[in-house]
């Protein structure tokens, strides 16, 4: 029995031969939009683990409770309600002696979607000085960020912000170990803008890393292919410009995001990388899926090379809170999915190799860069909308 504010009751009972989850209503009416506001303890008697999950009708706050098979049985609470945080209940069943077990039922708090990448293997003797990459969304929820093309010192790709708001992000780390402000960083540390496109916005983050930020607010479609590239062009000994250059489908043509000066480089880019993210919690129970394909890398020579491996990998969130992540092939590149408490799981580490498409190799043109010469980081060309 729960002992709290807005108390709920579970039960299993007989139905028809079957063990049906029952959600029951008492001493107060359920609200599930506030279930995370109260303090709970469960009680329960399973008797078996192949289960129909259902709700009472006076639960209609709540849309439906999803079986996910996992080593231990485990449910999902999904709510209709927008504003309601996915909570995780697992099943415990413990042996206590013959013929007779007890229940526990553990409350855990909301879940993003578990965090998924595609690694690309590249020869360490490679100077990459070219990445290009392209992504196919097939779903869009809101707090999604599909990275197209990143290494070791930032990242490149497209984001749903809102129902009316994306937005086109090219980011560059600092040199250093700071973490979280941006306004510990020395002088001699810091990226420095070098140019931006048109309607950019171009700041400072914090919090996973600090560096320099720039976005474009435009509502790419889905499921339209998106088309980025990125180039390494070392400066001297200790300095790589870094830009981000982005085919903008209304326009037909490639645009300039923006053009970082990264200290303490001096080299091309390495780690390359690819991946999906639910950065927000309160839409990870929607499923996200993309396709990545036509990756290819230009060397510092100016020959081209196609990317046809990728291996998978997933964030803590995927190694066992959210096992709903996988890879996998389609049409002619990767693909992402993870959320939804859909089937599907790819171990941590499995490579995966797509067919070639020599014939498909990137012609750019693309738009002259500036001199290089560091610009004002926190003006933006217009005023962001």
């Amino acid at each position: 029995m729960v002992q709290s504010r807005y108390p709920v009751r579970l039960v299993w009972q007989p139905d028809h031969h079957r063990k049906t989850l029952l959600l029951h209503r008492t001493r107060s009416e359920l609200k599930p939009h506030r279930l995370h506001a109260a303090q709970r303890e469960w009680r329960a008697a399973p008797r078996h683990h192949n289960l129909n999950a259902c709700l009472l009708p006076q639960c209609s706050g709540l849309r439906r409770v999803r079986y996910h098979s996992t080593r231990l049985p485990s449910f999902r609470i999904v709510s209709h309600r927008t504003d309601f945080r996915i909570w995780s209940l697992r099943l415990r069943t413990l042996p206590l002696r013959p013929r007779q077990r007890k229940s526990t039922l553990q409350f855990k708090t909301p879940r993003n979607a578990a965090s998924v990448h595609l690694a690309y293997p590249v020869s360490t003797n490679q100077q990459v000085a070219g990445f290009y990459c392209e992504i196919t969304a097939q779903e869009d929820p809101i707090h999604t960020y599909y990275m197209a093309c990143g290494w070791h010192q930032g990242y490149f790709g497209m984001q749903v912000n809102s129902a009316t708001e994306r937005r086109i992000i090219f980011s560059v780390w600092d040199s250093g170990n700071e973490a979280v402000d941006r306004q510990k960083v020395q002088t001699q540390d810091r990226v420095t803008l070098i140019a931006k496109g048109d309607n950019v916005f171009s700041g400072d983050f914090g919090n996973e890393g600090t560096g320099g930020h720039s976005h474009l607010k435009y509502l790419w479609k889905t499921p339209q292919t998106q088309k980025f590239f990125v180039s390494a062009t070392p400066v001297d000994a200790t300095h790589t410009v870094y830009s981000g250059f982005y085919f903008h489908p209304d326009r037909n043509a490639w645009m300039l995001i923006s053009s970082w000066k990264a200290p303490k480089e001096g080299g091309y880019m390495r780690g390359l990388y690819s991946f999906s993210e639910n950065f927000w919690g309160s839409t990870g129970h929607l499923r996200r899926k993309a396709l990545f394909g036509n990756q290819w890398i230009k060397s510092s020579d100016g020959t081209w090379a196609e990317l046809t491996t990728a291996t998978f990998s997933h964030d803590p969130t995927g190694k066992a809170d959210r096992i709903d992540r996988f890879m996998g092939l389609e049409g002619d590149g990767f693909f992402l999915s993870h959320g939804g408490y859909v089937e599907g799981y790819t171990k941590y580490g499995t490579p995966f190799t797509r067919p070639p498409h020599p014939e498909r190799r990137p012609l750019l043109e693309l738009p002259s860069l500036p001199d290089l010469q560091p610009v004002n980081a926190t003006t933006p060309t217009t005023p962001p909308r």
